[in-house]
């Protein structure tokens, strides 16, 4: 029979679960945790966490006697709310019947809070003003479910910055500490240089904490993978982010996030590297964070002044284009002694200089590279040479890929340049020729005979081996051939089964064998040496123990 507990906490005013044990543990005067776990649950190992809380129908089941509360408002007392919130239904109520039932194993998981998507709590905060306002109406202070939200760097009620408690260096699954003096005395230091950054940006803290605050007590959507990632690409889209075809403009989504994302960069690790926009915005199989869907809604509900000033793509001039620097160029040419010196007069790069010299052929302070320019008929010329050379290399025998390794600059050069041609004459494909068809009647009476005449060498083996089929492949050199086939050789199948030895047969033909050696040596015939020369086991048949016993 369940005991029934006599006093727990009454739940304050956005207390977390966790809050509620620790006040239990503290009022009681426990020697330890494991005690109050005991009592609380029914279980000393049952782990106390900040974020979700298991065996709550053991839990709820206890709190019988006093005010009754079932499992799921005590779950509403956790972090499951925030946690969940983008969720699937499915993976969402499978999560929720696990901390139940206390079968805890994979919870995180299936709420991506493993490591590398959602950092769990590992400190607990505190807001000062709330702490003052709980003990002047409540006359304790106590651990705020808000406070502990991933993300959640301010009250979202007195806009104050949250700190970190004080707590013992032991702390860890199985602690249970309460809020108190000692662990909630704020570090001047350490307040002072995190008021600096969040006052700086203290109105987007303001959102993203009452934004999370939201998402505790909201009733649950019935999200689906298709449906989030639907909605997701439908507010990207209505910023623009999007093509018409539906891709995302992957380059301005970074940068536009990076800079909206800016005031969190100093304590969310998601708005330093914001990668995961763009794989948020296309498909995916995966669930992110919730801390990552709302920092992708204040992504969206910016004004995207961030991309106002874009560069807008201009075509460029091109200086072959340019009469006023060829005549500039033409004027150097004469005047100065370097090519350096006409690239700084012009202010232009060197070999940019050497270029257009080469292309006008234009004398100056440089060698000249004399390029003959192509006419119609050399062209035609050097068209055909190709062409002979790919015919030389079909002659040989060469295929289309080998041609392509042994000489990548032809195939290249037909490729793109006479392509049509290049495609009526590639090589033919070497069909490989085609298998002799098997004569299965003719090999089936060979096989059959075969098998018979190997049975009966098997049998004349010394020491004895048994009769199988492996054996038969073995000695025929068909190893692992014949027994798929013996569906097509019939006659060899029935050879097969009238040759093959049962486990009885060849014990009984083992116990012969050691007799005749028995015999021979002049040996008595002891049932206990036949048993044990032929290695038989103890449970064998009566017709190998008549075999033993007989004098023949």
């Amino acid at each position: 029979m369940t005991a029934l507990l006599t006093y727990f906490p009454n739940s304050l005013p956005d207390e977390v679960l966790y809050s509620r044990i620790s006040r239990y543990h503290r009022h009681c005067c426990s020697p330890s945790t494991r005690n109050s776990v005991n009592e609380l649950f029914g279980n000393p190992s049952v782990r106390c966490s900040i974020d979700l809380q298991s065996n709550l129908n053991a839990l709820s089941s206890k709190l019988r006697s006093l005010s009754p509360q079932s499992p799921t408002s005590l779950l509403r007392e956790t972090l499951f709310g925030y946690i969940a919130a983008f969720v699937p239904k499915v993976n969402r109520v499978e999560s929720a019947t696990c901390l139940f039932k206390g079968e805890a194993s994979g919870t995180h998981a299936r709420l991506s809070i493993a490591p590398g998507k959602i950092a769990a709590p590992f400190r607990l905060r505190w807001c000062p003003y709330c702490n003052s306002k709980s003990l002047s109406e409540h006359g304790e202070i106590y651990w705020h479910r808000t406070h502990q939200l991933p993300g959640v760097f301010v009250c979202p009620d007195h806009f104050s910055v949250l700190l970190n408690a004080n707590l013992p260096s032991t702390f860890g699954s199985h602690s249970l500490v309460a809020a108190s003096r000692e662990t909630c005395e704020a570090r001047v230091t350490h307040s002072e240089s995190r008021n600096r950054h969040v006052d700086e940006n203290l109105e987007s803290y303001v959102w993203l904490a009452r934004r999370s605050q939201d998402l505790l007590d909201r009733k649950f959507h019935s999200w689906t993978h298709d449906k989030l990632q639907r909605a997701c690409a439908q507010a990207l889209d209505a910023k623009g982010f999007c093509r018409k075809s539906g891709r995302l403009l992957a380059r301005e989504l970074l940068k536009y996030s990076a800079d909206r994302l800016f005031p969190f960069r100093s304590y969310i690790e998601d708005a330093k590297n914001v990668g995961w926009v763009v794989d948020i915005g296309r498909q995916h199989r995966k669930i992110f964070s919730p801390m990552r869907y709302l920092l992708l809604e204040f992504i969206c509900k910016g004004d995207r002044m961030a991309l106002s000033n874009r560069r807008t793509s201009k075509r460029r001039s091109l200086l072959r284009d340019d009469a006023s620097f060829i005549d500039k160029l033409k004027k150097a040419a004469k005047t100065e002694s370097s090519v350096r010196a006409v690239a700084g007069r012009l202010q232009v790069d060197a070999k940019t200089v050497k270029a257009h010299a080469n292309r006008l052929q234009i004398e100056g302070p440089w060698k000249l590279e004399t390029r003959a320019l192509r006419n119609g008929n050399e062209k035609s010329a050097i068209l055909e040479e190709t062409r002979k050379e790919w015919k030389r290399f079909i002659e040989l025998g060469f295929t289309c890929s080998q041609i392509r390794k042994s000489n990548p600059a032809l195939y290249w050069r037909l490729y793109r340049n006479d392509r049509n041609w290049m495609k009526a004459h590639f090589p033919r494909r070497h069909q490989a020729s085609p298998k002799s068809r098997v004569d299965w009647p003719a090999l089936d009476d060979v096989l059959s005979v075969e098998i018979l005449r190997r049975s009966q060498e098997i049998r004349c083996l010394s020491p004895p081996v048994r009769v199988t089929l492996a054996e038969l492949e073995r000695r025929l050199g068909k190893v692992n051939w014949l027994r798929p086939r013996l569906g097509k050789l019939p006659r060899s199948d029935s050879a097969v089964k009238a040759v093959l030895e049962t486990t009885e047969d060849f014990q009984i033909r083992r116990v012969w064998h050691v007799k005749r050696i028995l015999r021979k040596n002049d040996t008595p015939l002891k049932a206990w040496r036949i048993r044990r020369m032929a290695g038989l086991n103890p449970n064998i048949s009566e017709r190998v123990l008549s075999c033993i016993s007989s004098e023949a």
